[in-house]
């Protein structure tokens, strides 16, 4: 979608040129970017902000940030890159997988390959079913993350992955191993700060990654209210950059259609759990 008006077109075509954005509107997450590092380095540096009401209002913002730098816009870049320049794509990637040491290539494995292939289906690990309803919703929230992050490791160190998943291995590892080491200096340092300004709202964002995860499939059945789309309004979009690009793959896109796009996409058969020894990933 462009923008409607001349004004709006000039502004839209002057970023997307200047800044090598895929659309002008992909300013509004970088916005997002900018502000998580700033309150994250405000509240980082002993004395650097001194009320208490501003420390616990900043702080609040860093978990929103954190929130929609690991979900929202990690979500939409990994269904459609942000800039058309590969370097700042990379750097992008790598600066999403800081604040929760979630890497791009475990969104683009397990969520918009995965998920979007066997939509909560039997091979979908992500699946919510049988996790609708009490504590077992709750175990879903709160193992999500971590049984993402090892299912794709079995993914793409498969002996037999696709030659797309195998390229995607040394990032992996490389922006894993960076920011646990960032972390392990900035906690050598700082670490009383590092544990309330770093680990505590990603934890929180942990376990909001599956809570979301579940709402958008678990609650609602189908009918009237349908569960991909009952999540998606205004106040979420402030928080969350990637509610549009949720309701469309899940409402708009049927299961057979996405599968024949990766394929074309990503090439040759289906990927991952095609191959014989990659099968236990699904499972």
């Amino acid at each position: 979608m462009k923008a409607s008006t001349p004004a709006l077109s000039r502004a839209e075509r002057f970023l997307e040129k200047t800044l090598r954005l895929e659309h002008g509107a992909n300013l509004f997450p970088l916005i997002h970017v900018f502000f998580y590092y700033t309150f994250f380095l405000m509240l980082a540096v002993p004395g650097f902000i001194h009320p208490l009401f501003l420390k616990v209002a900043f702080w609040i913002l860093l978990v929103l940030l954190n929130y929609s730098l690991t979900i929202g816009i990690m979500h939409m870049h990994s269904h459609r890159p942000l800039f058309t320049s590969a370097r700042y794509n990379r750097i992008l990637e790598f600066l999403l997988c800081v604040p929760s040491c979630v890497s791009f290539p475990v969104v683009k494995f397990a969520h918009t390959y995965i998920h979007h292939t066997f939509d909560n289906g039997p091979k979908d690990f992500t699946s919510t079913h049988g996790y609708e309803a009490g504590w077992r919703a709750v175990w879903y929230w709160v193992r999500y993350s971590w049984l993402v992050t090892a299912k794709t490791g079995l993914g793409l160190f498969a002996r037999d992955a696709h030659p797309y998943w195998r390229n995607l291995r040394p990032q992996y590892v490389r922006d894993s191993l960076i920011t646990i080491s960032l972390f392990g200096i900035c906690f050598f340092l700082n670490p009383k700060g590092m544990l309330w300004v770093y680990l505590l709202p990603m934890v929180v964002t942990h376990v909001s990654c599956g809570y979301f995860a579940w709402v958008t499939h678990a609650p609602a059945k189908e009918g009237l209210l349908n569960g991909s789309v009952n999540t998606v309004n205004n106040l979420m979009g402030l928080f969350i950059h990637n509610q549009g690009y949720h309701a469309a793959g899940q409402a708009g896109v049927d299961a057979p259609s996405r599968r024949s796009l990766y394929r074309s996409v990503l090439g040759g058969s289906p990927l991952g759990c095609a191959h014989t020894s990659s099968q236990r990933v699904c499972e």
